[in-house]
Parts: structure tokens; sequence; C-alpha cells
């Protein structure tokens, strides 16, 4: 990454190699809230000015890769003091006072009110502040499992907010409950969702036995929804995705992850390209929807999504290109999407060499995934980086769900979910030998045709 930025500089390798080690440093046990809070710091708000590219140095020395000690501090009901020697076993003291931060207990407006008590942990060994809360909200949530089963009639309150002090400066922070990765993907608004949902129970067309596979998939996905646990999201998102790949057939000499990934990832692909300038041109629009519609006003093309794709691709339009190019000035995230969607829709040969690197990070962190699941199942033991393949997992299961639900609510209609599997991998299989023809050019009359007649719901 350091010799690409000082001395290569290609954008396409740059891409790559930040999120590989951005997905290094998750794995290596820094929460996604802290690096992006030092990013955000270093490159937009820092005192001392990025005078040139040998600023990375300076970035990559943030990340060191040492632990800290903290100290973290919970309020919790005083039910649990009865619990005070279970406590100290799992590295937990209860108290009433905690005289060595007083001080920061006061700043933070954190006394006790109520019946309450202190949870106190003494010395957390984290990459980070965040981190450190991770590793005390799961010891939490296993004290309240323990007391849950024999105490019964009590029911745990949620004990999410905390203080997080740095033993060796005394820097404190209050953090409070991080955003439940199941709820960071796309919604539908109430509106748009209540049609979708009267246009699915009028035309679902699968049979009885499908319908219950469906139903109970999407029984657990309501059961990862409503659970704060990430242990449960996780275990019962991957049953519910894994228990809509259609069984393997008796001469299929593959593992059992082998064939998760090869009928997940035609779902996710054939979806991929599609997506990705949808977020862009909508992006593009929150942006300066002024500009933008003076700007597709001389594209030929049916509808806002398709002026976009033609306007990114097509010669002709290179004047338009560079009015928006200019009009970015220093919005260089933006200008920096703009330059990666430029390059995937210029050629067809690019759009093909996406699709072969997104198969291949879909199918390692399916692997991740599914290792996690094992590790929380049969270890007993929680990855520091597990919301993060919450959200990946939810985002897969909710991309076959959604195709699945397109082709049992269409004309197309579908008697299983096998059946619904095996057309989405014709549909890929088809778009990619299309799109990966030689000497294969855009123009205006092929363009829609390869980018969306293969799409389930264009």
């Amino acid at each position: 990454l350091i010799k690409e930025i000082t001395e290569g500089q290609d954008f396409y390798k740059l891409r790559s190699l930040t999120r590989s080690y951005i997905t290094t440093l998750l794995n290596y046990g820094y929460s996604p809230r802290y690096i992006k809070e030092k990013s955000t710091e270093f490159f937009f708000y820092s005192s001392s000015r990025i005078s040139g590219n040998n600023a990375i140095f300076d970035y990559i020395e943030i990340f060191s890769g040492e632990e800290t000690s903290y100290a973290v501090i919970y309020r919790a009901p005083n039910y649990l003091h009865e619990f005070i020697d279970s406590g100290k076993n799992l590295g937990i003291d209860m108290a009433i006072t905690i005289p060595e931060y007083a001080d920061q207990i006061k700043k933070f407006d954190f006394e006790l009110h109520g019946d309450k008590t202190y949870l106190f942990f003494k010395n957390i060994k984290a990459k980070d502040q965040y981190s450190s809360k991770m590793v005390t909200d799961g010891i939490v949530e296993l004290l309240q499992t323990l007391v849950g089963l024999f105490h019964h009639k009590q029911s745990p309150d949620p004990i999410v907010e905390c203080l997080v002090i740095n033993i060796e400066s005394k820097k404190c922070v209050k953090v409070k409950k991080s955003i439940n990765p199941m709820h960071k993907c796309h919604d539908s608004k109430t509106g748009v969702a209540s049609k979708k949902l009267t246009e699915f129970m009028a035309e679902f067309s699968m049979r009885r036995d499908s319908f219950r596979k469906f139903n109970r998939s999407a029984e657990l996905h309501a059961l990862a929804l409503s659970s704060e646990s990430l242990e449960n999201q996780m275990i019962n998102l991957w049953i519910a995705l894994e228990s809509l790949i259609p069984s393997k057939s008796d001469d299929n000499e593959i593992s059992q992850i082998e064939h998760i990934v090869s009928s997940v990832l035609p779902f996710l692909n054939l979806i991929y390209i599609r997506k990705i300038v949808t977020r862009f041109s909508k992006d593009l629009w929150k942006w300066d929807s002024k500009l933008i519609k003076t700007i597709i006003r001389n594209v030929e093309a049916d509808g806002y999504l398709k002026k976009i794709v033609h306007l990114m691709s097509l010669d002709e339009y290179q004047d338009l290109r560079d009015k928006l190019e200019l009009s970015f000035k220093d919005f260089y995230l933006l200008k920096d999407r703009y330059s990666y969607i430029r390059f995937i829709l210029s050629d067809p040969k690019n759009i093909i060499k996406s699709l072969d690197d997104h198969e291949r990070r879909v199918a390692w962190q399916i692997r991740r995934i599914y290792r996690a699941r094992n590790l929380i199942v049969h270890d007993g033991n929680t990855p520091s980086y597990t919301d993060v393949l919450i959200e990946n997992t939810h985002d897969y299961l909710d991309s076959i769900v959604n195709s699945l639900m397109f082709l049992a609510s269409s004309k197309n209609r579908l008697n299983s979910i096998d059946q619904g599997f095996k057309m989405v991998q014709l549909n890929y299989t088809s778009y990619y030998k299309s799109m990966n023809k030689k000497d294969l050019k855009f123009s205006k009359e092929n363009i829609d045709r390869l980018l969306f007649k293969y799409a389930l719901n264009a």
C-alpha cells in the first residue's frame, strides 16, 4: 500500500490494497468506529496539513498494533449485586463507589441514580476504547445469561452505556450503545414495503414445501433482527442463509462450504455492478441535483439510472463528463468514486475484472463467516470483527431473499427455491459470457442489453 501510494498511484490497485488493509486492521482487533474516527481526524481535521503522499507513513503509525490498558465502568441494576462472587469469577467488580475514577464519573454525569450499582473492569487490554467495550459487553452479557439460568423471574435489563478510561493517560470517553449491525442495511420506506408485501403475498407461486422453507428462513432473520446478541445474530443469520441453499447432489464431492459459496455467488455478482452504480447515482443526486439534472438532460436514455450509465460509459458524452469532473473540485471522496465507476463502465473487460475480484472477496468473506460461526458454536469464542461479518451475512441473505421473492411473484413463476437458484445461476452465466466476448465495446445500441437484460428486477 505504501509503495503504491508513494510510487505507483494506480487507483484501482490503491482501492484494492486499502480495502485489504482495513480488513487486516479489523482482523487485528481494531474497531470500525475507531478506524473511522482516526481516519476522519487525520485526513480532514488534523492540525498538521498533509503536504504529500509520504504522510501515509504517519497515518499507518496510528495503528501500531500495540494494546492499551482500559478501565471500563457500567451502571447496572442493583439485583446483580447479589451475584458479586460470580461476577468476580468473570473479572467484574461490583461497587457503589469507585474512588479512583470519581473525577471521570462526575465529569461525564455517570453517578448512580435509583436502584443501581457499578460493574467495574479494572484492566482490559484492547487495541482501542471501543474494542475494550466490545470485550466487556460480552462478559456483561454472559453474566446476565448465567444469572438467568438460576433467576428466571428477573428479566435482564439492557446494560449498554459505559465509561472507558485509558489507565495510563486517564483520558475518559462515554461510549453509548453501538448501532445494531442488523440495522446497518438498506431498508424500504413503509409505503414501498407495504406495496411489495401485498404483491408478494398475492402472487407467490412456490410450492408449499418451498414456502415453509422460505418462511423458516424469514423467521430466523426476524430472530436475528430482534436480538441484541452478536452471537445470536450470527448463528440465526447463518442458519437462515444455509437453510435456503439447495442440497448437494450425491455425485457432488465438494465440501459443504464450497457448495454454499458457489450457490450464493451468482446472486451477489448478478446485482453487483447495478448495485454500486445505483448507490453512486443516488449520491450524485444528493450532492448536486440541479447540476446532475442539467447534465443528464443531454443524455439519450430511458430513466435516471440508464442515463448515468450511458454518461459514464459512452465516448460521445466526454464533454459532459469533463463538466462533471470539474464540478467535483476538492470533493475527493466523490471524485474517487466517480473515477472507479468510470473505469468499470468504460470497458466490458473492466466489468469482468470487477466481477472476478468481487467473487474472490465474497468467497473469502463467506469462509470467514463460516469460521466465525464455528468458533462461536464449538469454542465459545466471538471474533472481534463479528459485527462486520453480521452486516455482510445480512446483506447476502437479503440479496438472495429479494431475488427469490421477485422470481416467485413475477410472471416467470417458479415452483421451488431450488428452481430459483438454478435460474439465477443460468442468468449469471449468460450475463458473464455476454460481457466476456472478444473485442466487445460498449455502444448506444448494446449497453442496455449487456448491463440490464439479465437483471432480475430491472
